[in-house]
């Protein structure tokens, strides 16, 4: 369907998908749920210090981690998945 190369995937299946609210890129949906857990502990502990041995949810820890560290690599010049935009 994109970029020439073939695909099942053909305009009334996306439609059908698209329908449901399908979400095409995981990365972005994961981010978002992130950042709404992020949100969440924000609401309940007042900032957004989330430590990196929080066990009560160590995926937003794992993921505020990350976060910090592409923030960082970005400041730096270095190569990260952090942009201007991001």
């Amino acid at each position: 369907m994109t970029e020439g190369k073939p695909s099942t995937i053909t305009p009334a299946r996306a439609s059908l998908l698209e329908d449901l609210d399908f979400v095409w890129d995981s990365h972005t949906a994961v981010w978002r749920e992130r950042f709404l857990d992020l949100m969440e502990f924000r609401e309940k502990f007042g900032h957004c210090s989330v430590p990196s041995t929080y066990g009560i949810d160590r995926q937003l820890a794992v993921w505020v981690k990350g976060q910090r560290r592409n923030y960082k690599l970005h400041r730096e010049g270095r190569n990260s998945g952090m942009t201007e935009e991001r």
